[in-house]
């Protein structure tokens, strides 16, 4: 149950954040639609939000938690300090040294590029965003550390602080300053840079509380730092498959046409939420729960994952189908206002009704992952996740050429989707051949009952839609109206999918909770 208690406690800070990237998201929207400096921020924002998720939500934690809990188990807290103030300097100096030569390419590159096109606009943004990383990867290496002490609330709550500085600056100086858009998107990005600052040093606090005091070394001669590595490069790779196939979308995007990119990142911010507050904090918690039990017995590790499993099923399948049901009016609701356009809405939702079955993909693979680097192999999520970038690809080229020009975009983001279930059941297939996965008859007779249970709740939506369509007095062109309409749908969907539950897969909810069918309590901690 500690274990679930974490989850919940990462789940609930990580889904605050998520809220909040939704109510900037929505204040993109107001201020800049669709447009191409819109569209450029994005793009340049993806460099970053590479390293964030690699870093902060991915490899350096993967690559580091394990061995940073065998140094505190065997060797003691002082070793492992001083291996974390090694990591901590080591990245400081190398990040450091990446992003000053990078600046400089990217302003030597921009000086021969007429100021406003597409092309200068995203690398003049990349030039100022590109510090941020420094703070994030320095900031993933701090809630590591702070993991492996079981302490999950603030390294959870940190990424709030760059919403709140994004919408601060929305709200107080972007409606102040002159109407020129390029201005206005300039000045985010700076806001979006000190947001990094303030989350490296709120995480910075909690060491001196908890005894954890890592110092900066330059002695890098460890053999623990350099299996660290050793490790972090497949795991880099692997935690960050699908933010690179997403930033192989964007470049393809660009291409396609100035709205694209726009359209996909206001669709991954409503497809994603779900996936943020909870995926995010069960893999989070799932890895040094996983690291700490690698030496012990099996079962307990297969019952973790089949915790893990079961709660991922348990609300994504439904997430995904109610994400696909009712993808226009949701778009339409959060979104569509002042530089937000009618036509923006119609771009928008076909993207998020592509984005919205990843959902199931992207989660079960941030519960398989840990299982892999709780064992420290980092080299077979490596291979499988090359091999998806690939096909990634593929299905992009493949896709863009079939479909007709206003459905491109969403063609590149199913490819995405296509490339991770690919990449989910390889993993898969390796971990049951491994005898490291849940029973696959427990999980396939999960994911039937869910899935019924899931067909109940569309079944129920559609007949509600049908009948606020066509008999309700609920006028659905103004905001008031689509409010109450999707309060309806909403609380529709999620009673009935409540009491499918309840009647076809109380078996799985007793899994869950670590009771066995016969109600005795499985093994614990």
């Amino acid at each position: 149950m500690k274990f679930l208690r974490n989850a919940a406690t990462v789940s609930g800070f990580t889904g605050l954040s998520r809220i909040l990237g939704l109510v900037r998201e929505i204040l993109m929207a107001n201020f800049f639609g669709t447009t191409l400096v819109k569209s450029a921020f994005d793009f340049a924002f993806r460099i970053p939000n590479l390293f964030r998720a690699i870093f902060g939500e991915g490899a350096l934690s993967h690559a580091f938690i394990p061995i940073y809990q065998e140094a505190r188990t065997r060797d003691g807290a002082h070793t492992a300090n001083a291996f974390a103030g090694k990591v901590l300097t080591l990245l400081a100096v190398v990040l450091s040294s990446v992003t000053a030569v990078t600046i400089l390419v990217l302003q030597l590159i921009r000086s021969t590029m007429p100021y406003g096109s597409q092309t200068e606009t995203v690398l003049r943004l990349l030039s100022i965003l590109f510090p941020y990383l420094i703070f994030l990867c320095l900031a993933a290496a701090c809630m590591g550390i702070l993991n492996s002490v079981d302490k999950f609330a603030l390294p959870a709550a940190a990424p709030m602080l760059m919403n709140v500085v994004w919408i601060a600056t929305l709200i107080f100086i972007i409606p102040r300053i002159r109407e020129d858009l390029d201005f206005r998107i300039t000045v985010l990005a700076w806001a979006v840079v000190f947001s990094g600052f303030l989350q490296l040093g709120c995480q910075t606090l909690p060491f001196f509380k908890k005894a954890i005091r890592p110092t900066f070394s330059f002695r890098w001669r460890d053999p623990r730092l350099k299996r660290m590595f050793i490790l972090f490069g497949p795991a880099a790779l692997a935690m960050g498959i699908r933010d690179i196939n997403m930033l192989i979308d964007g470049l393809l995007a660009l291409w396609i046409g100035p709205w694209a990119q726009a359209s996909l990142v206001f669709a991954e911010r409503i497809a994603y939420l779900p996936l943020g507050l909870f995926a995010t904090a069960l893999g989070t918690v799932l890895l040094p729960e996983l690291s700490k039990l690698a030496d012990r017995k099996s079962e307990i590790m297969h019952h973790r994952l089949l915790q893990a499993i079961f709660a991922t099923l348990l609300v994504m399948l439904p997430a995904a189908a109610a994400l696909m049901f009712l993808a226009q009016p949701i778009v339409q609701l959060i979104y569509e206002r002042g530089a937000f356009d009618t036509e923006s809405t119609m771009l928008t939702s076909r993207a998020l009704m592509a984005y919205a079955p990843g959902l199931i993909v992207f989660s079960t693979l941030k519960m398989l992952l840990p299982a892999f680097y709780a064992q420290q192999d980092t080299r077979t999520p490596m291979l499988c996740g090359a091999a998806a970038v690939g096909l990634n690809f593929c299905l992009n080229i493949t896709l863009i050429f079939l479909l007709p020009p206003n459905w491109r975009h969403a063609g590149l983001a199913a490819a995405t989707v296509g490339a991770s279930i690919a990449n989910t059941t390889v993993l898969a297939c390796i971990l049951f051949r491994r005898s490291a996965m849940p029973d696959w008859k427990k999980i396939g007779g999960a994911a039937i009952r869910i899935t019924l249970c899931t067909l109940i709740m569309v079944a129920a939506l559609a007949l509600a839609q049908r009948y606020l369509q066509q008999w309700s007095a609920i006028d659905l062109r103004n905001t008031y109206g689509q409010i109450v309409n999707m309060i309806i749908l909403v609380a529709t969907g999620g009673i009935t999918y409540a009491l499918a539950v309840l009647l076809i897969a109380r078996q799985d909810l007793r899994t869950l909770v670590g009771k066995t069918t016969d109600g005795k309590r499985k093994t614990q901690d």
